[in-house]
């Protein structure tokens, strides 16, 4: 058992399955001497089996169709802001090394590309300046230690002022209030002081151009700032519900399972 392999054939057309062996190169229980289109089942079970022990089996119905429905709609909502499948997979499998990375919930990460593209859409920003952008946004929210409902108050800020032109007024102080660290990373890029970088939000200089560049180009030093934080036992619970969801969530799309 220990050596049995679930396989995938792909085709061009298949979207779901294409994604779900790309993403099980990322995945923590993928068996590294196994070819990157394949998962090991002892792996996966075990992993399964750590995350509901102790729960009935009546609960771990229902946490999988949650993980299931979670997965249906946060994939949905990344299929409208990406071109195609090759598109959709590259982007999928670069957010879920994204999420684990900064020990994020996948579909937090997800979602918060997926506002960040619509908000810009009309600049025409690059998948990659947004890839970045997702990135040094987690990395700023784990270093300010914002979470839940302080982080999701703070996206939905920077959405607003993104989608409005500019960071200005409330969405500036709610961004100040809740994630400190993503308006340090403009500081760092625009070489300025938080006075400064405050009045430039007051008359409107701080643009949705001018602050993706910024942070960009200052994300390093929050970079920095990430990796000495300390791996806690949330953060790798995170990581081990990220990959269960992937896992759920695309067997699920290739079986129909939900739906039988």
């Amino acid at each position: 058992m220990a050596n049995e392999k679930i396989r995938f054939d792909l085709t061009a057309s298949d979207q779901t399955a294409a994604a779900f062996n790309a993403i099980l190169g990322r995945l923590d229980s993928v068996d590294k001497s196994a070819q990157k289109t394949s998962v090991s089942a002892a792996n996966v079970g075990r992993a399964f089996t750590t995350a509901f022990a102790g729960i009935s089996i009546g609960a771990i119905a229902v946490q999988f169709k949650q993980l299931t429905d979670e997965f249906t709609s946060v994939t949905a909502r990344l299929s409208n802001v990406t071109n195609g499948t090759a598109n959709f997979i590259d982007v999928q499998q670069k957010l879920f090394a994204i999420a684990q990375e900064n020990r994020t919930a996948f579909t937090e990460t997800t979602n918060l590309y997926s506002s960040l593209s619509r908000a810009t859409q009309s600049l025409g920003v690059s998948q990659e300046k947004l890839l970045a952008l997702t990135d040094g946004i987690g990395k700023a929210f784990l270093v300010s230690g914002a979470g839940g409902q302080s982080a999701s108050a703070a996206m939905i800020q920077l959405s607003q002022g993104f989608a409005a032109g500019a960071l200005r007024g409330q969405e500036f102080m709610s961004v100040q209030e809740q994630a400190p660290e993503v308006l340090k990373a403009v500081q760092y890029g625009l070489n300025v002081t938080q006075g400064a970088l405050k009045n430039l939000a007051d008359t409107g200089k701080l643009t949705t151009e001018v602050f993706i560049d910024a942070f960009i180009k200052g994300m390093p030093k929050v970079a920095d700032k990430a990796k000495a934080i300390p791996v806690t036992i949330g953060g790798s619970l995170t990581q081990l519900n990220n990959s269960i969801m992937i896992t759920i969530g695309m067997i699920d799309k290739l079986t129909g399972t939900s739906n039988a």
